[in-house]
């Protein structure tokens, strides 16, 4: 059984202060012998409940030259707690085939709806799942429509559910996705991610036509919320600087935020901004991997929690 360990949270205040805050955690897979990956929680107010969709059995040592995707080795596993994350219940598969064999390969975005109702999104094969049941059965699965220039759509983040105030069903829901990354040397043409919006109101069965964010060039992951003045406010995942960009390693890419005041629907008279861009920018300040990163909604404020990997880099 894992146990809780003693850990800091380093804590930067938008009045530039920082502080490590103490804190607690364990490391839930310690004990499974199984590699895992990409985990997303939700929490089911209904049942005071947290469902965690994770990603098991990636075997790097499985892939073979011409193999379509390592994502294929992944399976979507399904697990909950009772008792706000101290145990966990063993982990089911989200879907299994006649044979028997899991065929929900790696899965993002796991969002809650309301009223039992989940979607995630399959990296491979490329569909959302839905339950009616708080996650314990999968099924209807739905294609995922392409990308306006017609590449793969590329979730990662849950997406932004807005409920009706007097019944709590989901009114419409604004997913993002993107296409590309950055690539090349900073002597060569680089290529950028770019990232989109679209929008559904039947449950995330069908959707718009997605659109192109201009703001949205050259950043990919983008997880929103919605804050208390009624503005979407979102984490974006920025491509990787030029000069690291020969290493090919998204552990480079940076952290943005962005701020919709128009409803996640951008226009002429009121677009998205950026506020604030990636936070390793050049080499003369600290270097702050961001592999990761959640963004929340707590008590009217917005949290961003980044797990990251700060290498030495010369302090201006």
């Amino acid at each position: 059984m894992t146990q809780w360990k003693t850990q800091a949270i380093h804590q930067l205040s938008k009045d530039g202060s920082e502080a490590d805050v103490p804190a607690q955690k364990q490391i839930l897979s310690e004990t499974w012998n199984r590699v895992t990956c990409c985990p997303h929680l939700e929490y089911l107010p209904e049942k005071d409940q947290i469902i965690m969709l994770l990603s098991f059995d990636y075997d790097e040592l499985m892939f073979t030259p011409g193999m379509m995707d390592k994502s294929l080795l992944h399976h979507s596993m399904i697990l909950y707690s009772d008792d706000e994350g101290e145990t966990w219940t063993d982990p089911a598969y989200v879907h299994t085939g006649e044979d028997g064999k899991p065929d929900a390969g790696l899965g993002h975005a796991l969002t809650y709806l309301g009223d039992g109702k989940l979607m995630l999104y399959n990296h491979l094969p490329k569909v959302r799942w839905f339950s009616d049941d708080y996650g314990k059965t999968w099924g209807n699965p739905v294609d995922i429509d392409p990308a306006p220039n017609g590449e793969k759509w590329h979730p990662w983040d849950p997406a932004l559910v807005d409920t009706d105030p007097q019944t709590g069903k989901a009114v419409r829901i604004m997913e993002t996705g993107y296409t590309g990354q950055a690539s090349g040397t900073a002597e060569e043409i680089l290529t950028q991610a770019q990232a989109y919006v679209r929008f559904s109101t039947d449950e995330g069965r069908t959707w718009g036509e997605p659109i192109v964010v201009p703001e949205f060039l050259g950043v990919d992951e983008i997880c929103p919320v919605r804050a208390k003045n009624g503005d979407i406010v979102a984490t974006c995942r920025t491509d990787i600087p030029a000069e690291y960009r020969h290493t090919e390693f998204d552990q480079y890419e940076g952290l943005g935020i962005t701020i919709s005041k128009d409803n996640g629907r951008p226009s002429a008279s009121a677009a998205n901004e950026i506020v604030h861009t990636r936070n390793n920018e050049t080499t003369t300040t600290k270097l702050i991997q961001c592999e990761q990163r959640q963004c929340s909604y707590l008590a009217g404020d917005v949290y961003f929690f980044v797990p990251c990997i700060a290498n030495d880099v010369e302090m201006r």
